[in-house]
Order: structure tokens, then C-alpha cells, then sequence
């Protein structure tokens, strides 16, 4: 390829200074002619170039720019870049690492547009050298390919993206069990992007009481409340105060439920990108339909336990959540509670002298009124016939005479229009206080309950009675001591807080 020539101005290259003698005489018509020809050469070169690539690149040694074309290279004026480092421009590869002799093709330099944007030239470069076979740097042709770059890019996030979707989801997939499954993608979810939680929160059929359905991870209380606050179909991206970044994206499931996925990163954290986003929103689609599936499977199990007359839970499903609840109380070593066993007084005259459709109401009235009675979170059901029982979570001893109390006062005045003339429908309630130390199951503390509201009935019936929770053998911590406790362990005892009556 010719050299640059001084003379060139249709291509930008470093100018020649003057002589310290003073101008450059004038050429000989024959140095004249042989400028012209080189100078056409030259061009019809940077032509031909131009007309291959969008860029045309030369710089010397060192690694300053000689010449560019054409005008504007990347939105630079191209005179200004000359003289300057090639670095200004674009990485440019080192000359002396060029093979002699022959161009290298293919090669990517990265750099900037003058609008600061990145911008990717794919290069054919070969380095230049002197008569003496020294390199005096190099040149080169380059297309820009930034927008190919940028498809091939985004091509392959998107296939990272949905190579670990495909690991979580494979993760998810070899469990059958629904709730296993959404457990699964959680997990997935919180080491494929190194969250410090994930979550998937719903409303519950209380709509306004945000739940923690499936959890992996730690996530603070306080967020939940931005969850309950998701409208339906909505996605958020967040930093909360005190907290890292934080991704919500409502999951669209039954309208008694609204699901939202929640994600969450330690503080400090980077934030979400578009690959995080893509990640979440793809996970979140898988995640719905396993979310169907289990709620199906809740609501075929829900249904299994309930009492059809009442809506309350029946005897199976009531003595399993009992069991469920004492094993975890009993684990985090606090207060226990209280067990609730309720009969109804003079309800087989309303079933004989009424009907029975007049019977199975009154039995759904008791059951309104029981829990209407009793805290939302107490778990009550219907044991059969005309008993009910609740389990009062934590309740002491004067929490659950008093919540008894409340029952006996409802009954009176709600019921005292249901029984038959001269057998007023009424309540007899039973108590079982159960400790920290206890050693019972559901049944046996069933059973004390049981005992004591017999003993309530014995002492006339709209009353209650308390079976105190067994002692312990120091020694054991295992059997009732009655040197100690100075009763029977099943021992109920009347009176322990006055005797319990219906308000009148």
C-alpha cells in the first residue's frame, strides 16, 4: 500500500513541520508529477478501503493516529483525533505483535462514540514497516459491528438466563408434592441470583393479614407490608430503608389468595438488573401454575377436614393441627395453652321436639357464636354431635376462664330462645391447662377436658371447670407426682378462679 501523502486532504493524517532553514522549496515538475500519482493512488486506496469497511485506521509505532477516514469515524471529528492516542478511538491490537507480511483478520476493538456509548470494530489490521523491515506501526480496516455485538450479546444472556432457569426448574421439577416444589424454585431462585431471601407471600382469605406461604432464606416482618400492597398484575423493584434491594411481582392467582413473589438482597447488595429482572419474571411464570396445583390440593385436603354442617374443622383434622401445634410450642419451650371442650346442655329435646333441620341450626349458630368468641388465631372445630372444642395458644390460666366466660354470657343471651319450655339450651364447658413440661398428647389432654366439662354438668350445667395441667417428678420430668401436685395427674378441679357461670 502507498504511504500517506501531506498532500492528501481527503483523508486526515499529521501534517509535516517546515525545515529549520525555512519552507520547503518549491517541487521539480517531475517530483510535481510523481506527487500527483501518488496521490491519486493514495485515494483510489482510501476508496476502495471505504468502500469494504466503515473505517479506515493508521497510526505509527507508538500508537498515535496518523490518518482516519472518512470525515467522522463514530461521531469524532477525525482531524482532531489525529496526533492523537489510539486509545481515544478504540483499542487498537499492538503492531509489533503482528505477524510480517500478511493482515489479521477478525479482530474486536472496543471504544467510545463521542456521545460516550460503547462501540465494537471488528478490525483487518497488518503492521507497517521500513525499507530496513523495522515496524513504524500499523493499519487497518474496520467495519462497525456494536449492533451485532449487542444481538450477540443480548442472545447470550438470554441463553445464560435460560440455562439456570432450566437448572432451577429441573431442581423443581423431579418433586411431586406441590408445596415441595414451590419450596424448590425459592430455593433455586435465592442461589441462582445470591439472594439473602425468597419468598412467596399472600393475603390469605383474610385479604388484609399478608402470610409467608413458602420461605427460603431470612426476610424481615416489616416487608411483608409492602407485599399485602401489590396490586394485581403489578411488578416492583425497591430499596427499602435499612434493607437491600427488594423485587415484588404479584403472581396473579385466585383472588382470595394474591400471591406475590418476593426476592430479596442483603443490604448493600447490587441492584437488579435486566438479567435479574428477566430471571425473576421467568421464574414467577413457571411458579404459577405449581401454585395452582398446590392450592387444589389445600382446598381438596381443607375440604377432607372440614365439618360440612358447620364449616368448622372436624375431629380428624382439629386433633392433627392440636397435635401440630403442641409439638411446636413444646419445641420453642414456651407457655403452652389452653384446651376448650364445650357440650351442649338439653340439645336432644330440640332435635326430638323441633326436627332435626331446627337442630342443625341451632348446632351452626353455636358455631358462629364460638367463633365469635374466641381470637382469630384459635383453633376450633367440631368434635361431633353437639361438642366443640378450641385450642387457646398461649392462653394462661386467667385468659382462659375468661374466654370461657365470654362463651357462657353469648350462649345466654343468643340461646335461651332455642331450647325447648323448660330445657333452656345452654353450655357446658371444659378446660385442660396444659404446661410448658407436659408429657400429653392431643388425646389425653382431650380426655382431661372432657372430665371437667362432665364435672360442669354435674354441678348443674352453664358453668365451667378447669382440669389444672399435671404435675412433674422433679426427679423425672417425665410422670405426675402427687406428693407434689396434691391431685390426680387427670384430676379436673372446680373453682380454681370462682366458679364459672353465665352472665345473667
Amino acid at each position: 500500500m502507498p504511504p500517506p501523502s501531506p498532500d492528501d486532504h481527503r483523508g486526515h493524517h499529521r501534517r509535516g513541520a517546515h525545515t529549520a532553514e525555512g519552507p520547503t522549496p518549491a517541487p521539480t515538475p517531475t517530483e510535481a508529477a510523481l506527487r500527483r500519482a501518488l496521490l491519486e493512488s493514495r485515494n483510489r486506496w482510501r476508496d476502495a478501503a471505504l468502500l469494504a469497511a466503515d473505517v479506515v485506521i493508521e497510526a505509527d509505532a507508538e500508537g498515535v493516529l496518523t490518518f482516519l477516514a472518512p470525515e467522522s469515524v463514530l461521531g469524532h471529528v477525525a482531524d482532531h483525533l489525529i496526533g492523537e492516542p489510539s486509545v481515544s478511538l478504540c483499542d487498537l491490537p499492538d503492531p509489533w505483535r503482528l505477524p510480517t507480511g500478511q493482515a489479521v483478520r477478525d479482530l474486536r476493538a472496543w471504544g467510545r462514540r463521542a456521545d460516550g456509548t460503547p462501540a465494537c470494530l471488528l478490525l483487518a489490521a497488518a503492521a507497517l514497516h521500513d525499507a530496513a523491515g523495522q515496524v513504524i506501526g500499523l493499519r487497518a480496516t474496520a467495519r462497525d459491528v456494536t449492533a451485532e455485538e449487542t444481538v450477540a450479546a443480548d442472545a447470550a444472556r438470554a441463553l445464560r438466563r435460560l440455562e439456570a432457569r432450566d437448572h432451577v426448574a429441573a431442581r423443581a421439577g423431579a418433586i411431586v408434592d406441590p408445596r415441595g416444589r414451590v419450596q424448590a424454585w425459592l430455593e433455586g431462585l435465592r442461589d441462582c441470583l445470591g439472594l439473602a431471601a425468597a419468598a412467596v407471600v399472600d393475603l390469605g382469605e383474610a385479604r388484609d393479614v399478608p402470610v409467608t406461604a413458602h420461605l427460603a432464606g431470612t426476610l424481615p416482618d416489616e416487608l411483608l407490608a409492602l407485599a399485602a400492597a401489590m396490586p394485581p398484575g403489578a411488578s416492583r423493584y425497591l430499596q427499602p430503608v435499612g434493607a437491600g434491594p427488594l423485587a415484588l411481582l404479584a403472581l396473579n392467582g385466585r383472588d382470595d389468595r394474591r400471591p406475590v413473589l418476593l426476592a430479596l438482597r442483603a443490604p448493600g447488595a447490587r441492584d437488579w438488573d435486566d438479567d435479574d429482572r428477566h430471571m425473576l419474571e421467568g421464574i414467577a411464570d413457571r411458579m404459577r401454575p405449581t401454585l395452582a396445583a398446590e392450592w387444589r390440593a389445600h382446598a381438596l385436603e381443607r375440604e377432607a377436614g372440614t365439618d360440612p354442617l358447620t364449616g368448622l374443622l372436624n375431629r380428624r383434622a382439629f386433633m392433627e393441627g392440636l397435635e401440630r401445634r403442641l409439638a411446636r410450642a413444646t419445641r420453642a419451650d414456651r407457655p403452652i395453652g389452653a384446651l376448650i371442650f364445650l357440650d351442649l346442655d338439653n340439645f336432644k329435646p330440640v332435635n326430638d321436639q323441633r326436627g332435626h333441620a331446627a337442630g342443625d341450626a341451632a348446632l351452626r349458630l353455636v358455631a358462629a357464636l364460638v367463633r365469635d368468641g374466641l381470637r382469630p388465631s384459635d383453633h376450633v372445630g367440631r368434635l361431633g354431635g353437639d361438642e366443640f372444642a378450641a385450642w387457646l395458644e398461649g392462653a394462661d390460666d386467667d385468659v382462659a376462664a375468661m374466654r370461657a366466660q365470654v362463651l357462657l354470657g353469648i350462649a345466654a343471651r343468643e340461646l335461651r330462645d332455642i331450647g325447648v319450655p323448660g330445657k333452656p339450651l345452654t353450655m357446658s364447658i371444659g378446660i385442660a391447662m396444659v404446661a410448658t413440661h407436659a408429657a400429653e398428647d392431643a388425646a389425653a389432654i382431650l380426655s382431661r377436658a372432657d372430665a371437667a366439662m362432665y364435672a360442669a354438668k354435674r354441678r348443674g350445667r352453664a358453668c365451667w371447670e378447669v382440669a389444672l395441667a399435671p404435675a412433674l417428678d422433679p426427679a423425672s420430668d417425665s410422670a405426675p407426682d402427687p406428693a407434689v401436685d396434691g391431685r390426680d395427674a387427670g384430676h379436673w378441679e372446680a373453682g380454681r378462679f370462682g366458679r364459672g357461670n353465665p352472665e345473667r
